[in-house]
Formats: structure tokens, C-alpha cells, sequence
């Protein structure tokens, strides 16, 4: 074996638990395929497999990286001799046993898809450019996304465009009245949720499949201009609903007329009509046409049906048939070249088109994207590169999937999944999610030093419209609330009541503009409150259009954001442990065990202590091996409550009669990085070293590697890494120059 390994097993000469039968099953694997290069003759890297005879506590884990290292075929080095199946499997099984880990023992490729396993893999290994091996991804098979249904069904109208708000509407109860089916809902909130062997379609996904084909048949064979103004969600952030009605609708386009033979009564559509709607459902649906087979085998299905069950009913019926097609569902990359001296084989063309039009876009290959795979141009890194970057360059393309990792990355949305005890103040986690959407387009609008932006950033948007980059919109939506705010206040006065000493007749004698109202159909101003979460009285504040905007508490960039910080708590308390974990492993690429099943991980209650005090139970020296490198992280945040507010004092019981100042140190340990390390005051001391680390930024973009790739890092995948990285640091911390790079990267283009 070459260094490659020396990172991920220690062998030291211990005199540990020795693993049972390991003269019989390891010590010959090792013998054949290790002891040549790390042996009594040579020791590179100055480790001696001969004499590493078991497995200590300090090594586990080590062991376990070794594992999956052999599983994937990553060792031995492809340039020397390869075990057989047989062998391989016999040192894999055994390995896997004495780590106690079924896991481990199974499918080698089953680790590339779990998103816990993405840390396993040595950091210092992947950036060190010891490892020379090609790289390449395994053949993969996607299952369409739910974000990628939804656009389909915005681009066909059966949904609403929701051209203005990046929030989670679809997953509020307003969409019920659409009768929206969602086959493809997320698996994983916590985890990025497209590994592409990580998600399936399963029986439920056949029924919500047969849902949506009924819906979408229905819609496509209606008037649609008729369901315009009733899908205008009731939500739509931003806007008074005096806005709406000049708003720049764009209406439906009418019914197809490849249908409307289907749809006259008692209806026998010819041979020719049926053969044209087949292709129209093909195009819609499908992006192609029928091929021969296609159009016999469904204009059969067509013309016994309408015989069965007449015109339309056969008509729904062959729209539901493409829906629930394997076509549909999924799209396969294999790799359809000639294999290369590695036996790699480059995606083709048209596998080309769909990967990249993905990575970009949730809507699918655009016309150019189309004609150039069509006509040739498709087929080499320098023409992937020219497409990603005229999509990447195009203000006209959304491309959400790059606030889509960013959300996925800091999992802010889960707030709205966090139930709250109120203690008589609300909290709007959907009015925070949109909040941090904004910020986060913002920074990559700016695209500059992206990554230690969004950790350190000084400014938010409070308050903003989701179309605010549209000036007139803006100041018709400035100019409604100023009208609303000036008749609440005669009809005040009308009741005989002073409004002299309202801040708000103070801020509209002056001029100043005042926070409007955060949702556009609500006419009270209780959705307002959500500002005091940012220091601001909604109703007494100089509000800014111009933003993101200094704010009064002492906030710094995402992990000091309320939606971060509420999607981050449990259902009563901050989350100390969850912070630290997420911080551990998100930004210090750190590896974490799951919790022992005999520890019960309570955190005790008492009315009488803070909660770093009553988190002195992790202190045993059972939990605290693995608590010391989460909880200093975690404690730096408790500045905040559990719904995100700024403190200086914490209230130990729920009537909030005794109260104790916060303390906020922590500290940064075990990051594998010189200088890093030590002690912090609060969460902005922490955050500032962290948005200057060398690791934090290469684990950034591990994870973004993950999210773009469907899966974790191998060792093969080292220069991908490393190109990518310093494509992000040449170009000033441009999230898109690093795309780019991610993008014509072996790893992305090459299937083995």
C-alpha cells in the first residue's frame, strides 16, 4: 500500500483487545497486500503492519476509516496487486465484525450514500495532494427531486409561479386547496436530501405519482385561466394586497389544442389527433418525443380506452401512464463513452445536458442547453465549462439550487419544524427562513469571499420584500403601508383619543419610512413583532428599504441568526449539544459517534440553575470524551434564548422570577488545525475564527462537493477537492468560480 493510508490507520504497537481470528482472516490480507511497503524492510510513512496486532480504544475509529477505505476499493492503490473478491470480502467481514458495526460489514458502497459517513474520510488525506489516484463517481441513478416536480408543475400551471418568495410555502397548509400532491417529499431534513443512492421510489411514491398524474391531468385538460387568481397564494410576503391587483400578472396559457378533441362530448378522436396528443404529453412531461415503439404501444392504450371509457377519461388515464413511467422518476448517468486508460467512461452528451441542468437549475435543460448537446457541442470539459458558465452569468436563469445547498447546509428552515412553548411572545420562523434567504442571495449576488461572509456578516434584511430589487413595487408597497398607517391613526383620533405622543405620527410628520407590514393580506399589525427578535420596536423604528442593515444587538452573520438559532433548539431550551455537533462536523469536518444505546441524553431540569450548569452532567468521564469537543462550542450561544432573542440574563424557571447573568465562554479544541485552537469569550469571537479558518472553508466545500455529487467524498476524489478549492481562493471567495471547477471535475464527468 502507498501513504495514502498512513492517515487513516495508526499502527502502533499496541497490546489492545486483539481481534479474534485475526492470524487466520487479516494478518494473510495483510501479509499479501501491506507488508511490502509498510513492513520489517520498509516502513513508509513509518507504520509496520507487522506488528499491529488489535484493536484499543484510540484506534477505533481508525480502524473503521481503513475499513471503508479497503470496502471501496480504494486500497490497495489501483497500480498494484488487487485482491480477489473473495479476499477482500473475508478481511472486509471480519473488520466489520470486530468493530462491532453490521454497517460496516454490508455493502461497501453504502457509506458513499449515508450523509452521517461523510466525515469518515481523512481531511488531512483529501488536501495534503499525496493522493494521485484518477477520479471518478459510480454509475448512479437520480430520482427526480421534489423541487424539480415543482417546477415542472409551475412550468405546466398547476401550481402557482411563486416568482417572488424563496420560503416554504408548499409545505403550508395554504397549498391544500390546490389539492397539491408532493410523491417526491424530503427524506432527510437534517441531511442534504439528494444523494442519489441515498433516496428511492417506494409504494408511497407510486401512489402520490398516481395523485399527481389525476392533478395534473385534470389541470391540463381544464380552462386554465380560471384557477389564475384563486392559486395567487394567500402568503406571498411582501406584498399589500392593494399591490396585487397591479402587479405584472402573467396569465395561463390556454389549453392545448392537441386535447380538445379529447374534450367534446361523446368524443372519438382520430388515429392522427390521438397520435398528436401522445406526442404533446411526451413533449410536456418527458422533454422529447415518442419513439416508434412508443407511439404503437400508447395509441393502442388510447384507442382501447376511449372505447372503455371514452375520450377524456383515456386521455387522464395516458397522462397519469408518462407520470408513473421509470423514464419520469428517474434518470440514470452510467457513462456512455468509450472507457478511458483508467476505465473510466465520460458521461455522454445528452447525460451531460440533464447533469448539468440539474446542478444549476430545478426546471431542466434550457434551449441552448438542448442544441448544444444536440448538435456536438457537449462533449468535452471545455464545453461543459461554456455552458455552466452562460447559465451561472444569466440573471434571467434562477438557479436555486445554490440557495438550496446553503439552506440544506445551515438547515435554518427547520425552524418551522421546532414547537415552541410561547411564553407570551410570538415567533414567526417563516417570516426568519425568508429573512435568511435574503441574506444569503445577497452574499452570493455579491460573490465575494463568500463563505466567511455568511459566517460573519454584520447586516441582515428585517423586514424586506421578497421582490424588493423591484423599485416601483417597493415604493407601492412603502407608499400602501404609509396610507394604512395614516388612516389608523385618524380613526384614533376620530375616537377622541391623543396620538401626539405615537411614535408612528412622529415618524410620518417627518417623512421617515416605517416598517410595512410583513404579510401583504394581514391589516393589523401583530405580524410587525416578529422585529423585536433584531432589537427593533417595528413600530417606533427608522426602517430602511436599503438593505441588508445594521442591526442594534451583537449578531454576526448565519449562526447568530434567528432562524438558525430557533431551527438549532429543542422544544424548550437551546440545543448546547446540537450547536456544538453541527459546528463540529459542518465546519471543522469532524466525525461523531452516535450516541451510546445505554446513555439517556437528558439534559436534568432545575429551576434553580442555568443550563451550562445543569450541562455539567456531560461532564462524567464517560460523556465527556465526546462532549469536549461539542459542548464549548455549543455553550458560546447562549447569549440567546431558544427562540432566538438576544439576553444578558437567564431565566432558570418558567414564571421568570429568578434570573442569573449568562456566561458565554467556550472554546475551539480538536480541530486539526495549528492556531485554531483556544479559548473564546462568547459566539462573535467564534465566528470570526472560524469564518478565518483554512478547515472551515475546505470542510465548506466537502459538504458542497456532497451536495453537487449526490454523495461523500472518496480519496479519489483529492484533486477534485483540491482544484476546487483553490478555484475559491484565486477567484476572491466566489461561491461561483468554485462551482465551476466543481463542475468540469473528473468526478462529476467520469463514472467507473
Amino acid at each position: 500500500m502507498t501513504t495514502s493510508i498512513v492517515i487513516i490507520l495508526i499502527a502502533t504497537a499496541t497490546t489492545g483487545i486483539a481481534l479474534e481470528n485475526y492470524e487466520q482472516k487479516a494478518r494473510p490480507f495483510l501479509e499479501k497486500h501491506c507488508f511490502s511497503c509498510h513492513g520489517p524492510d520498509k516502513q513508509k510513512g513509518k507504520v509496520r503492519f507487522d506488528q499491529f496486532t488489535g484493536l484499543t480504544e484510540e484506534n477505533t475509529e481508525l480502524w473503521r476509516l481503513a475499513l471503508e477505505s479497503v470496502k471501496l476499493g480504494e486500497m490497495p492503490p489501483e497500480d498494484e496487486p488487487q485482491p480477489s473478491g473473495r479476499e477482500r470480502q473475508t478481511f472486509v467481514h471480519w473488520l466489520g465484525e470486530g468493530l462491532l458495526d453490521p454497517d460496516l460489514a454490508g455493502d461497501a458502497h453504502q457509506a458513499l450514500y449515508d450523509p452521517a459517513q461523510g466525515n469518515r474520510v481523512s481531511h488531512e488525506k483529501l488536501f495534503d495532494g499525496s493522493v494521485k489516484i484518477p477520479a471518478w463517481s459510480p454509475p448512479r441513478m437520480w430520482r427526480r427531486s421534489q423541487s424539480q416536480y415543482d417546477a415542472l408543475m409551475e412550468e405546466l400551471w398547476v401550481i402557482p409561479r411563486l416568482r417572488n418568495d424563496y420560503a416554504t410555502h408548499r409545505d403550508k397548509p395554504e397549498f391544500a386547496h390546490f389539492g397539491y400532491s408532493r410523491p417526491f417529499p424530503q427524506m432527510d431534513p437534517e441531511n442534504f436530501t439528494n444523494y442519489s443512492g441515498g433516496v428511492h421510489a417506494d409504494s408511497g411514491t407510486l401512489m402520490g405519482l398516481l395523485d399527481a398524474g389525476q392533478q395534473l391531468a385534470m389541470r391540463l385538460t381544464s380552462e386554465k385561466n380560471k384557477f389564475h387568481r384563486l392559486h395567487q397564494p394567500t402568503e406571498q410576503i411582501g406584498f399589500p394586497r392593494s399591490s396585487w391587483e397591479e402587479f405584472e400578472a402573467v396569465i395561463p396559457p390556454k389549453r392545448a389544442a392537441e386535447f380538445e378533441p379529447f374534450l367534446v362530448k361523446d368524443a372519438q378522436p382520430t388515429q392522427v389527433e390521438q397520435a398528436s396528443a401522445i406526442r404533446h404529453v411526451f413533449s410536456l412531461i418527458l422533454d422529447r418525443p415518442p419513439n416508434n415503439e412508443e407511439r404503437e404501444r400508447y395509441g393502442e392504450f388510447l384507442s382501447t380506452n376511449i372505447q372503455k371509457s371514452g375520450a377524456l377519461a383515456s386521455l387522464h388515464g395516458l397522462i397519469t401512464t408518462v407520470i408513473v413511467s421509470p423514464e419520469f422518476v428517474f434518470r440514470m448517468e452510467v457513462g456512455m463513452n468509450r472507457p478511458d486508460a483508467h476505465g473510466r467512461r465520460m458521461l455522454s452528451p445528452k447525460e451531460l445536458m440533464y447533469a448539468i441542468a440539474y446542478a444549476l437549475v430545478d426546471g431542466g435543460p434550457d434551449a441552448e442547453l438542448v442544441q448544444a448537446a444536440e448538435s456536438g457541442r457537449l462533449s468535452t470539459r471545455e464545453d461543459v465549462e461554456r455552458e455552466v458558465r452562460r447559465i451561472l452569468a444569466d440573471d434571467s436563469i434562477e438557479k436555486l439550487p445554490k440557495l438550496r445547498f446553503w439552506q440544506e447546509f445551515f438547515g435554518y428552515p427547520q425552524a418551522m419544524d421546532v414547537f415552541k412553548e410561547r411564553d407570551g411572545r410570538r415567533y414567526f420562523p417563516e417570516l426568519l427562513i425568508r429573512d435568511a434567504d435574503q441574506l444569503v442571495n445577497h452574499v452570493l449576488e455579491k460573490d465575494r469571499q463568500v463563505f466567511s461572509q455568511l459566517l460573519s456578516i454584520d447586516r441582515y434584511f428585517v423586514g424586506y420584500p421578497t421582490a424588493g430589487g423591484n423599485g416601483e413595487l417597493r415604493a407601492k408597497w412603502i407608499a400602501a403601508e404609509r396610507d394604512r398607517i395614516r388612516k389608523s391613526l385618524e380613526k384614533t383620533k376620530s375616537r377622541g383619543k391623543d396620538i401626539s405622543k405615537d411614535p408612528r405620527a412622529r415618524l410620518l410628520a417627518e417623512g421617515k419610512t416605517i416598517m410595512p407590514a410583513a404579510r401583504h393580506n394581514d391589516a393589523s399589525h401583530w405580524s410587525k413583532q416578529y422585529a423585536l427578535i433584531y432589537g427593533f420596536d417595528a413600530h417606533s423604528m427608522v426602517w430602511t428599504p436599503e438593505q441588508p442593515m445594521k442591526i442594534k444587538e451583537p449578531r454576526l452573520g448565519m449562526l447568530m441568526h434567528p432562524a438558525w438559532l430557533l431551527a438549532h433548539s429543542t422544544n424548550f431550551d437551546n440545543d448546547v449539544v446540537g450547536r456544538g455537533h453541527w459546528i463540529r462536523e459542518r465546519l471543522l469536518a469532524g466525525a461523531m459517534p452516535d450516541i451510546p444505546i445505554d446513555v439517556e441524553a437528558q439534559v436534568p431540569e432545575d429551576e434553580t440553575k442555568t443550563l451550562r450548569e445543569r450541562m455539567e452532567v456531560t461532564r462524567q468521564e464517560y460523556c465527556w470524551k465526546c462532549h469536549k469537543r461539542m459542548d464549548p462550542l455549543g455553550l458560546t450561544f447562549e447569549n440567546f434564548d431558544h427562540l432566538g432573542w438576544h439576553r444578558i440574563v437567564e431565566f432558570t424557571d418558567k414564571r421568570r422570577r429568578n434570573k442569573r447573568p449568562v456566561d458565554t465562554t467556550g472554546a475551539i479544541a480538536f480541530s486539526g488545525e495549528p492556531g485554531l485552537d483556544g479559548p473564546v469569550a462568547d459566539a462573535r469571537e467564534l465566528v470570526k475564527k472560524l469564518a478565518d479558518s483554512k478547515r472551515v472553508r475546505q470542510s465548506i466545500i466537502r459538504h458542497a462537493f456532497r451536495f453537487w455529487m449526490g454523495r461523500n467524498e472518496m480519496l479519489s476524489d483529492s484533486k477534485t477537492l483540491i482544484d476546487t478549492d483553490q478555484a475559491y481562493l484565486k477567484s476572491e471567495g466566489s461561491f461561483n468560480e468554485m462551482l465551476v471547477k466543481l463542475l468540469i471535475s473528473d468526478s462529476f464527468l467520469y463514472r467507473k
